[in-house]
């Protein structure tokens, strides 16, 4: 630590710092980040990267929240942190956070209005206890990415305050979309004309879920699909579809997905009555992927030819529809709904 420290105070003569990054899995010193982190806003750090695993709450300096010279910011921090009710990034592209805990008493809807040209959007393992609205308001957003579900972090799926919570979204450039996490209270989303794909894992427990609560999560998923009208290409969970059957109006009230062609279904699908009304409601979709995961950015480009392949597989040849794709009664109605090809690709994947 000593080490850092003295390198830190020694004159530097360069215009600015390109990548600071600071990776402890022991408890440090408060004062001793918040003097690293100081010293890299001073020298107008572009890149900045916090991963600590700290013994308690970590209260970051407020100046790292003004900083007007970075492009990319990453905060990793256990157990949490607390953003400050103002934050100022006028050139930041890229944000990533996890472990952050959202309260309305330090919460501004405004939040996120002072980042005009942040595209990557990326939240983990947040909290929203005590929130009633959770706004983000990012026209220049590109890609948005809230990944709130995993058992060593919740275990038994325990909640993280966003079922109590109206999350609401402006984001008319969005053309990514990746929802992994509870059902929040409501979604008042603007629809996004751009979107290209989007995956949908919503999470809950029905074996402790009363009538009213599966009928509120049915009417807020419906909320949700209706904002995604123009993908083209969707990823979807059983449990999303599962949310969706309960009650059977629900799935009447489907928006129309006209630009979608490419429906991928991850998890074993068990919800066949909510797959039909979901098929039924694209009426121009090419190609039903069954699949294990979900495809990452970084590997949708490499997927791409594989998919083109499938899909030229699916005009051409071989065409081996079967009953297996959808138990039951479902598949007569699967089969009658279009002509296309359905294919089942197995394949180990990740976001």
């Amino acid at each position: 630590m000593e080490f850092v420290d003295g390198t830190l105070q020694r004159p530097y003569s360069g215009a600015s710092i390109q990548r600071f990054a600071i990776t402890w899995y022991k408890h440090l010193n408060v004062n001793r980040v918040n003097s690293w982190i100081t010293w890299a806003v001073r020298h107008n750090v572009q890149q900045l990267s916090l991963y600590l695993i700290q013994k308690e709450r970590l209260i970051i300096t407020r100046s790292l929240f003004t900083c007007e010279s970075l492009i990319s910011l990453k905060l990793q921090i256990t157990p949490d942190v607390r953003l400050p009710n103002y934050i100022s990034f006028p050139k930041l592209k890229s944000l990533e956070i996890e472990g952050i805990e959202f309260s309305n008493e330090y919460w501004n809807e405004k939040l996120f209005s002072n980042c005009p040209v942040l595209e990557d959007f990326r939240m983990e393992h947040c909290t929203w206890f005590g929130m009633p609205n959770f706004c983000i308001s990012t026209p220049a957003l590109k890609h948005f990415k809230i990944d709130n579900w995993d058992d060593k972090w919740l275990p038994h799926g325990e909640d993280d305050g966003l079922r109590g919570c109206t999350l609401k979204g402006h984001a008319p450039n969005l053309e990514t979309l990746y929802y992994n996490g509870s059902i929040a209270k409501e979604y008042v989303l603007t629809t996004f004309p751009l979107l290209v794909r989007a995956a949908v894992q919503f999470r809950f427990k029905p074996y402790v879920a009363t009538r009213k609560q599966r009928i509120s999560h049915g009417a807020a998923i419906s909320q949700f699909l209706r904002a995604l009208a123009n993908i083209k290409r969707l990823f979807v969970s059983d449990d999303t579809l599962q949310a969706l059957s309960f009650p059977d109006d629900l799935l009447q009230k489907l928006p129309t997905f006209h630009n979608t062609n490419e429906l991928i279904m991850f998890e074993e699908v068990t919800a066949h009555k909510a797959l039909v009304a979901l098929l039924k409601a694209t009426p121009n979709l090419k190609l039903l992927i069954f699949n294990k995961t979900v495809l990452s950015d970084d590997e949708e480009e490499n997927d791409a030819a594989g998919s083109d392949a499938v899909a030229d597989a699916a005009n051409g040849e071989n065409n081996h529809d079967s009953d297996d794709d959808v138990a039951g009664s479902d598949a007569d109605a699967v089969e009658a709904k279009t002509t296309m090809t359905m294919k089942m690709m197995i394949g180990h994947m990740i976001w």
